[in-house]
C-alpha cells in the first residue's frame, strides 16, 4: 500500500511543470513530492532515463537530423518546436511517434538553408530537455565588451476568467506595489485569458518572498473566484522573455484542465 498520508498524483503534469519542480527540488531521489504524493511513473522514468537528444549531421546531405526519445509528458512536443523556432531553425520535415508512455521524434532542420554546424547551437540543442537548463538564456554568455548580455527579471504567468478591464487592474496592482512592467503578452479565447508579464522592482527582479506571496494571493482572487479556476505562477528568469513559448505553455495547461473537467463531468 501507499501508507498513511500518501496518495497518488491526480493527473499527469506537463513537461514544463515537471522541469520546474525537479529543478527546484533539493533531493531528487525522493519518490514523494513536496505535497506528500507519490510521484508519477513518468517522473521516475525521466530520472532513470533522461531525455536523449542526438544531433546527426551525416545522415542527410542538406539538413541536420535531430532525434529525441524520452518518457512522454503533455507539452513536450510544444516545448521542442518552440525551442527550435526560437533558435532560428527551420523544420523541413518531422516524424512524430509514441507508444504508451514513450516517444521518439525525428526532426530535419536547417539554419538559413544549411546544416547546424555551430558547436554552441549543437550543445544548446542537446540540452533543450534537461532539467537544469533554463531555455530563456545562455549561462555565462557575455557581449564583446565582456559584460553580461542578459539580465534577470520577474515573470508573472496568469490565466483565468476574462472580463473588461482585467489587464488594467492587474497592471495597476503590480504598479502600486512598486513593480515596473517591462513587457507583456495577452491571449484570449472565449471567456478565458492568459497573461505573461515581465516586471522589475527598482531595476532588479523581485526578491521579497512576503510581497510575492501577497501578490500571488491577490492575483488569484483577481483572476477568478470559487466558480472559476485561476492560475498564477511567478518565477525569476534570466535573459529574453519568450512570451510566445510561455503563452503556449499556459494555453496547453488550459486545454488539459478543460479536458479533465469534461472527463469528470461525464463520470
Amino acid at each position: 500500500g501507499l501508507g498513511p498520508g500518501l496518495g497518488r498524483s491526480p493527473s499527469l503534469r506537463t513537461f514544463n511543470e515537471y522541469r520546474d519542480e525537479e529543478a527546484a527540488s533539493v533531493q531528487r531521489r525522493s519518490s514523494v513530492s513536496r505535497e506528500g504524493l507519490m510521484l508519477e511513473y513518468e517522473t521516475l522514468e525521466l530520472r532513470v532515463h533522461p531525455p536523449n537528444v542526438v544531433i546527426d549531421n551525416d545522415a542527410h546531405e542538406t539538413c541536420t537530423v535531430i532525434t529525441i526519445d524520452s518518457a512522454n509528458r503533455p507539452g513536450t512536443l510544444v516545448e521542442v518546436v518552440q525551442y527550435l523556432t526560437e533558435m532560428g531553425l527551420s523544420i523541413d520535415s518531422s516524424r512524430i511517434s509514441s507508444d504508451g508512455g514513450w516517444f521518439v521524434d525525428v526532426f530535419h532542420v536547417t539554419e538559413n538553408g544549411s546544416k547546424v554546424t555551430s558547436r554552441e547551437k549543437v550543445e544548446k540543442l542537446q540540452a533543450m530537455l534537461t532539467v537544469d537548463y533554463e531555455p530563456d538564456h545562455s549561462p555565462g554568455k557575455a557581449d564583446p565588451a565582456g559584460k553580461p548580455s542578459k539580465e534577470w527579471a520577474t515573470v508573472f504567468e496568469l490565466a483565468g476568467q476574462d472580463r473588461p478591464g482585467l489587464l488594467a487592474d492587474v497592471t495597476q496592482l503590480l504598479t502600486c506595489n512598486g513593480c515596473d512592467v517591462r513587457s507583456a503578452a495577452v491571449w484570449t479565447y472565449r471567456n478565458r485569458v492568459a497573461f505573461v508579464m515581465s516586471v522589475m522592482e527598482n531595476g532588479k527582479p523581485m526578491s521579497k518572498s512576503t510581497k510575492l506571496t501577497r501578490l500571488h494571493e491577490l492575483l488569484i482572487k483577481m483572476m477568478g473566484d470559487k466558480r472559476c479556476r485561476a492560475l498564477v505562477a511567478v518565477k525569476n528568469v534570466k535573459g529574453d522573455i519568450h512570451h510566445d513559448r510561455r503563452l503556449h505553455q499556459r494555453m496547453l495547461q488550459e486545454d488539459l484542465h478543460e479536458w479533465g473537467r469534461q472527463l469528470a463531468a461525464q463520470r
